[in-house]
């Protein structure tokens, strides 16, 4: 495949996933050994692209995604998105949240913007491999967290 239609999946995917919440796509577009990389945490399985989704759609239900730009070379495709939303849904318990105990973030009515950047591996058509990093410190900044930060106060 060239890296035209490289790109061509991993924006069907965020279209699909992100934008239109048509989970039943998933394993059109992924592999089924699907590994994600995200948080300092490792994932396997097109079956945990759902509930991952459902984490964001939950507390965000108008979550919009939009890329804004995209590099690909070889096998890879990266990709800069923009997502977009309110917190209106849910409660938000954000994976490093639950991981250190933290309670979820009741829903604020909160506008929030941030990017995110990741990087995908492809196989025969399909996604195989994704690192991502988004703005956690912006995003939370928007729904109210305060971060203590040692000499913050300075």
């Amino acid at each position: 495949m060239n890296t035209d239609e490289l790109k061509a999946i991993t924006r069907r995917f965020t279209e699909l996933v992100w934008n239109e919440r048509d989970m039943a796509s998933i394993p059109d577009l992924v592999t089924a050994d699907i590994t994600l990389h995200i948080g300092g945490g490792t994932f396997s399985g097109a079956d945990m692209m759902s509930p991952i989704a459902a984490q964001w759609h939950g507390p965000f239900p108008d979550l919009h995604a939009e890329i804004l730009q995209q590099v690909a070379e070889g096998d890879r495709v990266v990709d800069y998105v923009l997502f977009t939303g309110h917190h209106s849904g849910e409660a938000f318990h954000p994976g490093l949240f639950r991981a250190r105990g933290l309670p979820p973030i009741p829903a604020t009515s909160a506008e929030i913007e941030f990017t995110q950047m990741s990087i995908s591996r492809l196989e025969n058509g399909k996604i195989a491999e994704i690192w991502e990093d988004f703005d956690r410190i912006r995003l939370w900044m928007q729904l109210g967290v305060t971060l203590n930060v040692p000499g913050g106060d300075k």
